[in-house]
């Protein structure tokens, strides 16, 4: 992650706790099935909130994947309900409810409209760039492996 650019100095580390895990089957009429063994996700408590409370005070954007304990505290109450992901601008104090699949797909568009609306951008424009990467992911094999580099996503042409 650190070669992509990610800064992960401010991961909580869990010693004899996995990581957590999404197990994705599709029946041959195409509906799935979604098997999440949540891991070191299931331990997130208020104590872990506190720890980062200034870094998230400080984001420009807070992403949620809802997928933390409900007594985490307030930061997963940002105008949210379970099974629903959160875009949380914090520069302009507004939220926005998005669907909380597990897919990469899901993860992917909730990350790249969260980027362009961490750069200014409308919602409108943000939901655009954020179809232009999930579309991708969607039709490559793999979930890490599929997620396209910022290059892909802007040589893409729709």
């Amino acid at each position: 992650m650190t070669k992509a650019g990610v800064h992960v100095e401010n991961v909580i580390k869990r010693k004899h706790t996995a990581t957590g895990m999404a197990f994705i089957t599709v029946n041959k009429e195409g509906d799935n099935s979604i098997v999440v063994i949540s891991g070191a996700n299931a331990t997130m408590s208020v104590k872990d909130i506190d720890f980062g409370r200034k870094l998230i005070e400080n984001a420009d954007i807070v992403l949620l994947q809802m997928e933390i304990p409900v007594d985490s505290g307030d930061i997963r109450r940002a105008g949210s309900v379970p099974g629903f992901g959160v875009v949380w601008d914090c520069k302009n104090h507004r939220h926005y409810r998005a669907d909380g699949r597990y897919d990469c797909g899901g993860r992917c568009f909730h990350g790249g409209g969260s980027r362009q609306i961490c750069r200014g951008k409308d919602l409108c424009e943000a939901a655009s760039f954020a179809n232009r990467v999930a579309s991708i992911v969607v039709t490559r094999k793999g979930a890490q492996s599929s997620i396209p580099t910022l290059e892909e996503v802007l040589a893409e042409s729709f």
